[in-house]
């Protein structure tokens, strides 16, 4: 039987503020990698995290992330203000790259929906030999849901 190797980003800044927002909850980190990863085998699965934040749950959300395998980049806040000038986005991109190859699935967890451009060009690139997933808060720009081969919203069972 063919098990499909899965390689996981998780944008945690953006999502944490995006379900707050949206639902004044967390998201459950162990919901969504049950999801993520079913029957596949994980070739790599890295979190892009901030220092400095008002997340007050980060030492908690960062040990579980680590408790389920992946690993952690952190690097300093530069802003309290959430989406300005704090972002993994080139890092996220780059790392996306660099380990597409090596996957069958691609899943990204974040509300940054700037990443379309990225995964429209993955899309191209890869055909259908590679599939893209996306979980992102259900009101995401229609660009970046269309930019998956399958858009996840985070709903109730991938919240706390």
């Amino acid at each position: 039987m063919f098990v499909k190797k899965v390689a996981v980003f998780i944008d945690v800044l953006h999502c944490y503020y995006a379900t707050q927002t949206q639902y004044q909850r967390s998201l459950d980190y162990r919901a969504f990698w049950a999801a993520a990863t079913d029957s596949r085998e994980v070739v790599a699965a890295f979190a892009y995290d901030f220092d400095g934040y008002d997340n007050v749950d980060d030492n908690v959300q960062r040990a579980l992330l680590e408790e389920l395998g992946i690993h952690i980049k952190v690097k300093p806040c530069e802003s309290q203000r959430p989406y300005h000038q704090n972002d993994w986005s080139v890092g996220i991109t780059l790392d996306m790259i660099e380990h597409a190859a090596r996957a069958d699935v691609i899943v990204l967890l974040t509300s940054n929906d700037n990443f379309d451009v990225l995964l429209n060009k993955m899309r191209l690139t890869y055909g259908m030999t590679m599939t893209i997933e996306v979980y992102a808060v259900a009101t995401t720009t229609p660009s970046f849901k269309h930019a998956a081969h399958r858009f996840i919203p985070i709903e109730e069972s991938l919240l706390l």
